[in-house]
C-alpha cells in the first residue's frame, strides 16, 4: 500500500542520461492526490484511485498503465510522439482491472488527429470537454483534439433540452398545423421545424422560440402553409443554449391537390350579406363584388400569401335585390361567381 499527496504540486518523471526509463508504480489501496502528473519517456502504473486538480502530460512515448479510477480536472496532454500510430501498444492501458480515466477538459495535441494508440479499449474514458486548467500557459502549438479516437466512451449521453410529450401534424384547408407539447425545458433555445419529402433530407421551414427554463406544461404551434402535395413527412429539432440538439419522432402527413373554386351565397334585405368561400392552390390576392351596374361595391386586397381555404362574410347594407358577380384573383388565375340576392 502506498500513498502520494502532493496537492498543488506538478510531479515529473523524466528519462536520465544513460540510465534505464523512471517507472512510477502506486500499489492498490494508496491514491495520487495532486496538480499535475508529467511523464517525458517514463512509464507509470496506477492501482489506486487518483485525482489531479490540473493535467496529465504524456511525452515521448510514455505509458499509463491504470487499475483504478483516475480522475483529470483540467486537460490530457499528448506531446512529443506519444501514440502508437499502430495501436498495438497502447498509451493509457488498463493495468489488472477496474480501469477508468475521467477527463473534465479535453484532450490537447499538437496535430487535430484520431491519436490512433491512446486508449486501449479495456479502459473506460469520459472526456467531457470543459474549460481546462491553465492552458494560456502550455505551448501555443497545442490545441483542442475534437477527432480523438475513444474506443470505449464512458461518458452518459446528454440529457436532452426538452421532454416532449407530443408532437403531432394535420393537413387542414391546404396547410400543415403542426403542434406539440413539452414537460420539461432545461435551457431550451428554441425548436426548429423541419419538413422532407422523403423522409431522409430533411430542410427548415419555421423555428419557434422555446421557453427557456420550465418544469409546467407548454403548448406551442406552428404552420406549414406551403406543404408539397402528396407525403411530407415532418420532425422538430430542439435545440438549447450551448447548442445542443436533438430530433422528435417523424410525423407523417399526406397533402391532397387543391380544386380552384369560389363558392357564394347570401341574401338581400336589411341586412344584405354575402357569404364568400375561396379554394385556391395558389395565393389569393384580390376579392372584391360587384353589382350589376360593374361597380366595386366591396374590395379586399391581401399583402400577406393567403393560400388554401378563405372565407369572409360581406356585409352589404341596404340594398336591393339584383346580380352581384364575386371575383377572386389568384396566382393560379382568376375565380368569379355570379348570384342573385333576394329576399
Amino acid at each position: 500500500m502506498g500513498e502520494l499527496v502532493a496537492t498543488g504540486r506538478t510531479l515529473k518523471f523524466v528519462e536520465q542520461t544513460n540510465k534505464v526509463v523512471q517507472r512510477l508504480s502506486i500499489a492498490s489501496g494508496g491514491k495520487i492526490t495532486a496538480a499535475t502528473l508529467e511523464f517525458y519517456k517514463s512509464d507509470a502504473s496506477i492501482r489506486s484511485a487518483t485525482t489531479l486538480d490540473c493535467n496529465l502530460l504524456l511525452s515521448n512515448q510514455s505509458t499509463f498503465a491504470i487499475s483504478s479510477n483516475v480522475v483529470v480536472k483540467g486537460d490530457l496532454i499528448v506531446y512529443n510522439g506519444n501514440t502508437d500510430t499502430e495501436a498495438t501498444n497502447p498509451d493509457i492501458d488498463q493495468g489488472l482491472s477496474g480501469a477508468s480515466l475521467t477527463v473534465e477538459g479535453a484532450v490537447l495535441s499538437v496535430n487535430n488527429g484520431p491519436l490512433k494508440g491512446l486508449f486501449s479499449d479495456a479502459v473506460v474514458v469520459c472526456v467531457k470537454r470543459g474549460g481546462g486548467c491553465g492552458r494560456n500557459t502550455l505551448d501555443s502549438k497545442l490545441q483542442v483534439n475534437t477527432a480523438v479516437e475513444i474506443p470505449n466512451n464512458g461518458c452518459p449521453p446528454p440529457s436532452l433540452p426538452v421532454e416532449l410529450n407530443s408532437f403531432t401534424a394535420h393537413y387542414v384547408g391546404g396547410k400543415v398545423q403542426l403542434s406539440w407539447t413539452t414537460a420539461l425545458e432545461r435551457a431550451s433555445a428554441n425548436f426548429t421545424v423541419e419538413r422532407s419529402t422523403d423522409a431522409h433530407v430533411f430542410k427548415p421551414i419555421v423555428s419557434v422560440p422555446a421557453a427557456g427554463h420550465t418544469s409546467t406544461l407548454q403548448q406551442y404551434s406552428a404552420t406549414d402553409a406551403e406543404p408539397v402535395t402528396g407525403t411530407n413527412y415532418y420532425r422538430l429539432r430542439q435545440t438549447d443554449t450551448d447548442g445542443t440538439q436533438a430530433f422528435s419522432s417523424v410525423a407523417v402527413v399526406q397533402a391532397t391537390a387543391i380544386k380552384a373554386e369560389l363558392l357564394a351565397y347570401g341574401q338581400a334585405g336589411n341586412a344584405a350579406q354575402l357569404v364568400v368561400e375561396v379554394h385556391t392552390p395558389g395565393e389569393c390576392k384580390l376579392l372584391r363584388v360587384l353589382d350589376n351596374l360593374g361597380r366595386v361595391v366591396y374590395s379586399e386586397a391581401f399583402t400577406a400569401a393567403t393560400r388554401g381555404n378563405l372565407q369572409r362574410q360581406i356585409q352589404l347594407g341596404q340594398r336591393s335585390l339584383g346580380i352581384y358577380t364575386v371575383q377572386a384573383i389568384t396566382t393560379t388565375g382568376l375565380l368569379t361567381q355570379r348570384l342573385l340576392l333576394k329576399e
